[in-house]
């Protein structure tokens, strides 16, 4: 266990401190700038993305990840709905309730990649099993989540700047 740990590349322990203390202040109102808020949802479509692509490289399987993308953003997109999202168009920013949303979907994100290069670099042979990619699927799905949120907040912010150009 203690190889596992010590031979993680560095960049993957910093990457999950920065996923913590993103979710740690989502847990509480935050207001942010609207750029900033496509950092997260970038971060986990670019892992997924290329995790998919590096074990998986068929059209089929790329096709099944962007069904869960998709389902994932649904789901994100119908959760933040019930959200009281305040958009502030000539600032730019948002105002974005406090939720336990963003922490536990990138624990549970970073759970499975981790599982996933772990389980790659000790057993080379499932790379490519269907394991690793259901693995990889229920990281889709709650990256997805993420773009559904940021997703709602750009129809938000369209809808606005359309009532004001009325």
């Amino acid at each position: 266990m203690i190889d596992i740990i010590t031979n993680t590349p560095f960049w993957v322990w910093a990457l999950f401190i920065f996923l913590l203390y993103k979710g740690v202040i989502a847990i509480r109102k935050q207001i942010v700038s609207f750029k900033k808020l496509f950092i997260v949802p970038l971060i986990f479509l670019v892992w997924s993305f290329q995790g998919i692509v590096k074990r998986y490289p068929s059209a089929n399987c790329l096709a099944i990840w962007l069904i869960c993308i998709l389902i994932g953003a649904t789901i994100g997109y119908i959760l933040t709905s019930r959200q009281k999202i305040r958009i502030d168009p000539d600032s730019h920013q948002v105002e974005m309730p406090g939720s336990m949303l963003p922490i536990v979907c990138s624990t549970i994100i970073f759970t499975f990649k981790y599982f996933v290069g772990v389980v790659s670099a000790i057993h080379p042979d499932q790379v490519g099993s269907t394991g690793l990619f259901i693995c990889e699927l229920f990281a889709a799905i709650f990256s997805g989540i993420f773009v559904g949120r940021t997703g709602l907040c750009v129809f938000r912010f369209s809808q606005i700047l359309s009532d004001k150009s009325d």
